[in-house]
């Protein structure tokens, strides 16, 4: 009976101290929304009048503009701090993207790209290795870099092997001289592998004024090239081929308006030279992608992060044709920057 008692006690004990954990529970629970609320109405609202003036005392007699306002490149004057009241007249904080005045674009269903570039160096199977790896984590574009002489049919096929063409954005950069034979195996692949070829989208980095930018050498027949580009790609109307790389006048020391500038007025020459020599303009428009290099100049003051393309995707279902072996599959979708 004493050891039936005991087991009753403690049973009795361990309802009450589950039923006191509960009621604890939300009582912290509501003590804490409690705080939370008092944490606002405790203090009183302070003006950057009086946040200058602190830190005007802290800067103990230094002045304030040379100190802490940060001046770009650009002309622009960066404060070391940003109140609401900064937001006041601004028209981006209530616009919409594909809505006037279109400080947040164009478009209402713009889909941003996560790319990721593989060095091939060579070793197809390793490239495609690491290709479908990160697919697997949550990319949706990626660029391959490889070399000339890499170019055949073979190492297409080892480079691409169960990877949906149609599904992710496919970025290919490559000698120049091989381009044109590179665009022509790309199609017959994609062809042989049964892809619809307007569901394909990417690039082909083909600039025209690449040797001139980077070694100083002119191409007088860089428009019979680039044309030659343009007819190898006709049948993958969504694979971009006459590239800007604005990211060269980045790496030569432009500002950021010397790169848009100097960008806009190439993609205008190759406009202008190939609706010369015959083109239609909406293709030639059509296959021409600027790549620029994003900087984070306004936010902290120096570095720049090298990116990829920004380019405007699809809804993709699934990025790969099918599940790793042992592996259960799981429709993947896009992940927007």
């Amino acid at each position: 009976m004493q050891a039936l008692h005991h087991v009753c006690r403690i049973t009795e004990i361990q309802q009450k101290k589950q039923f006191y954990n509960i009621h604890n529970y939300h009582f912290k629970e509501l003590n804490m929304e409690n705080l939370k609320e008092k944490l606002f109405t405790d203090f009183p609202a302070i003006s950057t009048e009086e946040w200058v003036a602190k830190i005007t005392a802290d800067l103990k007699g230094a002045d304030f503009a040379k100190r802490l306002v940060w001046k770009t490149n650009e002309g622009f004057s960066v404060n070391p701090f940003y109140r609401s009241e900064d937001l006041e007249g601004l028209c981006t904080p209530d616009a919409l993207p594909g809505e006037f005045p279109f400080v947040r674009g164009t478009k209402k269903d713009n889909n941003w790209f996560v790319r990721q570039d593989i060095a091939v160096k060579g070793d197809a199977k390793a490239a495609n290795a690491k290709a479908l790896d990160v697919l697997y984590k949550g990319v949706n574009s990626l660029g391959f870099r490889f070399k000339g002489s890499d170019v055949s049919a073979d190492f297409v096929a080892t480079l691409l092997k169960d990877i949906a063409p149609d599904a992710v954005e496919l970025n290919f950069t490559t000698c120049h001289t091989q381009v044109v034979n590179f665009i022509e195996i790309f199609t017959n692949y994609l062809k042989s592998s049964g892809v619809d070829l307007s569901k394909v989208r990417g690039s082909v980095n083909y600039d025209p004024f690449k040797s001139i930018l980077k070694r100083g050498a002119d191409n007088p027949d860089w428009v019979a090239d680039a044309q030659k580009v343009l007819q190898a790609a006709e049948q993958l109307p969504n694979v971009r081929v006459l590239n800007v790389n604005a990211n060269m006048f980045s790496n030569a020391g432009s500002y950021i308006y010397q790169e848009l500038g100097y960008a806009l007025a190439d993609g205008n020459e190759i406009l202008a030279k190939l609706t010369e020599a015959g083109a239609d303009a909406s293709a030639v428009a059509k296959k021409n992608k600027i790549q620029f290099r994003y900087r984070n100049q306004l936010l902290y003051g120096g570095g720049q992060v090298p990116c990829g393309t920004l380019v405007v995707g699809t809804n993709s279902e699934c990025l790969r044709s099918r599940p790793r072996s042992g592996q259960n599959q799981q429709p993947c979708r896009n992940h927007h920057i």
